[in-house]
């Protein structure tokens, strides 16, 4: 593949895949092999989802991209599909391509509200390829895994907390449930958010519908993406009603050529509809 500029840190194992069929690859000469990854964790519902690719096929033969000015009622069908399974009714959702797109609008939008610049999240975050580690003077890091104590933590200039339940840089570590109700409590009432970045944990990862399912907590705004388009790239970000009202938009704007864009919004509503109807969320 002399072409293809290959910048993903991993060495190519198979050039030669060109089919796939829920959990099998196929090469050109017939070989198959197990994807253990589903991708990057993305093909939630197996690749070449019969489903979900007819009901791709129906909605590119009526309309695949919108602009600034005009908007499908696909999309308004996807996003009460958003905030139903995260459970932020009378808020609102927007549909982006990327998880890491998802997190930096969700944190964009936890400093325009709270006006802070400070955001707080676990030491081992991965936080989006945006390379938000790279800015550390914008963040405080918590190191659960050491006992790090919370009294030394500047709740009153914190933004948001930023929490990925479950994730840690490739890894798989749930926070203790304690932890993050303490956490919760002190963003809580030093009038904070809390954002939770389900980009790798949601979509039924971790057998429901969201990591922070399994802490007693309540997000301001959830980050959506892989397992949310099976393998097409569409994220979304749900926000609170509380949150979406707060949002002046006469100063704030978050401007993506494929926002809203009625394919990806089609796709990540017939995602969550064969999720659901499968019977795949632990009640």
């Amino acid at each position: 593949m002399k072409n293809i500029l290959h910048l993903i840190g991993h060495h190519v194992l198979y050039e030669d895949i060109i089919r796939a069929d829920n959990c099998i690859l196929y090469d050109s000469k017939g070989n198959d092999y197990l994807d253990m990854e589903s991708g990057v964790w993305c093909t939630s519902i197996g690749h070449s989802n019969t489903r979900m690719v007819n009901a791709l096929s129906r909605q590119a033969s009526e309309i695949m991209h919108s602009g600034y000015c005009y908007i499908s009622p696909v999309v308004d069908k996807a996003s009460e599909k958003i905030l139903d399974i995260t459970g932020l009714k009378n808020g609102k959702a927007l549909f982006l391509t990327s998880g890491s797109e998802a997190v930096d609008l969700a944190i964009r939008i936890g400093k325009h509200l709270t006006g802070r610049k400070l955001m707080l999240t676990m030491n081992d975050s991965f936080l989006s390829s945006f390379g938000y580690f790279d800015s550390k003077d914008n963040w405080v890091f918590l190191d659960w895994l050491n006992n790090e104590s919370l009294s030394k933590c500047p709740f009153e200039e914190i933004a948001a907390f930023v929490f990925e339940p479950g994730s840690s840089s490739g890894l798989v570590r749930f926070p203790p449930p304690e932890l993050i109700t303490q956490i919760a409590n002190n963003i809580r009432s030093h009038n904070g958010l809390i954002i939770c970045n389900e980009v790798t944990t949601g979509m039924g990862r971790t057998g429901r519908w969201f990591g922070y399912n399994h802490y007693d907590i309540v997000p301001d705004i959830v980050a959506i993406g892989k397992g949310l388009g099976n393998g097409y790239p569409v994220s979304a970000v749900a926000c609170s009603e509380k949150t979406a009202e707060s949002i002046n938009h006469e100063t704030f704007h978050y401007f993506q050529s494929h926002q809203n864009d009625p394919l990806g919004a089609c796709v990540a509503n017939e995602v969550i509809h064969i999720i659901d109807s499968e019977g795949l969320i632990l009640e």
